[in-house]
Parts: C-alpha cells; sequence; structure tokens
C-alpha cells in the first residue's frame, strides 16, 4: 500500500448525484432506471410541469433509461444537472 501513486484529485466516491428535471406532455408515471432494469425512481408528471427529482446513482452509471407513456429514453450521465422534456 505505501507504494501506491494515486493523483491528488482522484475521487474515492462510489455515488453520484444527478439532479433530473423531467417534463412530460400527458399525466403519466416516468420510471428511472439504470441500462440493465434496476429501478432508481417512479414519479408522476404533471401535463407541461417540470418534475425535479434528485437520484443518487453508482459512479460507474454512465446512462439511465426513462419508460414514459410508452417511450424508452435513453440519456447519457454527462453532468450533475440533466433536464429532458418528453415529446
Amino acid at each position: 500500500m505505501e507504494d501506491l501513486k494515486i493523483p491528488a484529485d482522484f475521487d474515492w466516491k462510489t455515488i453520484k448525484d444527478i439532479q433530473l428535471t423531467l417534463t412530460g406532455y400527458a399525466n403519466s408515471i416516468v420510471e428511472v432506471t439504470s441500462p440493465e432494469g434496476v429501478v432508481y425512481q417512479k414519479a408522476f408528471l404533471t401535463r407541461n410541469e417540470p418534475y425535479i427529482m434528485k437520484l443518487t446513482v453508482p459512479t460507474y452509471e454512465r446512462s439511465l433509461r426513462l419508460k414514459y407513456m410508452g417511450q424508452n429514453i435513453e440519456l447519457e450521465l454527462s453532468s450533475g444537472t440533466i433536464e429532458y422534456i418528453f415529446n
């Protein structure tokens, strides 16, 4: 262990926080999952009203899957704040 060279900016976290803002075109349930199908959160979207959810996901996750009104959308986790409007 003494010989390990770890960069000073190395992030030891195993989780990351995501703020996800979703807007739906109809009153319905949205399900947010991992690409493998692990459900992180379900929420009721009210038509044309943004819904903000805060998620904590493993750092290895690179994307999320949204299931809404028959749609199956994959979102890349490119930042800690993501906004998506369903069409």
